[in-house]
């Protein structure tokens, strides 16, 4: 959280995972996941699914549910389609009891406050949208007086039907002050963390700022700050 564009007011940046999944998501369409004890057997069971908009509301199930886990572990990715009033899989019982998230979008936003209890939701740039984002910094980098972002982070952990996601590297986000951000690639702004980033956090030093990076199984990484002087006025 921060006030990326001087208004006064708090704007939210939200990570999210990567754009780039197995889980194709459909246009004009919302991916949501069910949560409950649909087995009978007092374990949680998880189940994927695609719901379209439209007037006789269909569901695609996008996998088998798979126990005590969010991940799924079945090894097909076949799918059908059913009408859940009809409760040919799940009774309308068992839906009501379960826990159930829906999402039209897996982008990691920017969300500008407009400052009427609503936000304005803008999609980072693409080289931030690579791998799932998992340690998030709103710092003003370079000294201009603009919040800037560093982000980072990477999944190893993943279903066996799913290859991990190793391609994120650590991003600079250079802000305008507008809501705009521009990415700075490691070669140039020397922050460099391709590992499996768990966190990041910001720290305050005897000799200025550091950002420190969490990488499960293995060692903390530090990087300091070097923030440009600004002239004096």
């Amino acid at each position: 959280m921060g006030d990326f564009n001087h208004d006064g007011r708090p704007d939210l940046r939200r990570r999210q995972s990567r754009l780039e999944s197995h889980v194709h998501h459909v246009p004009d369409s919302r991916f949501g996941i069910w949560a409950g004890s649909f087995t009978g057997n007092q374990q949680t069971d998880i189940v994927l699914t695609e719901g379209r908009r439209a007037a006789t509301t269909q569901w695609r199930v996008s996998s088998h549910w798979a126990r005590r886990s969010i991940r799924s572990r079945c090894s097909s990715r076949a799918s059908r389609r059913f009408p859940p009033r009809h409760g040919q899989i799940f009774r309308p019982a068992q839906l009501k009891r379960a826990l159930h998230y829906e999402t039209d979008t897996f982008a990691s936003l920017y969300l500008q406050n407009n400052g009427n209890g609503t936000f304005t939701a803008t999609p980072l740039p693409n080289l931030a949208q690579i791998s799932p984002i998992r340690g998030i910094v709103a710092t003003d980098v370079d000294g201009d007086g603009n919040l800037d972002l560093i982000v980072a982070g990477n999944l190893y952990e993943t279903e066996p039907n799913t290859p991990r996601a190793d391609a994120g590297n650590g991003l600079w986000l250079r802000g305008d002050g507008r809501g705009h951000f521009t990415p700075v690639p490691p070669a140039e702004s020397g922050f460099l963390a391709p590992l499996n980033v768990a966190g990041l956090a910001l720290i305050e030093t005897p000799t200025g700022s550091a950002v420190l990076v969490a990488n499960s199984g293995d060692s903390l990484s530090a990087y300091a700050i070097r923030r440009a002087r600004r002239p004096r006025p």
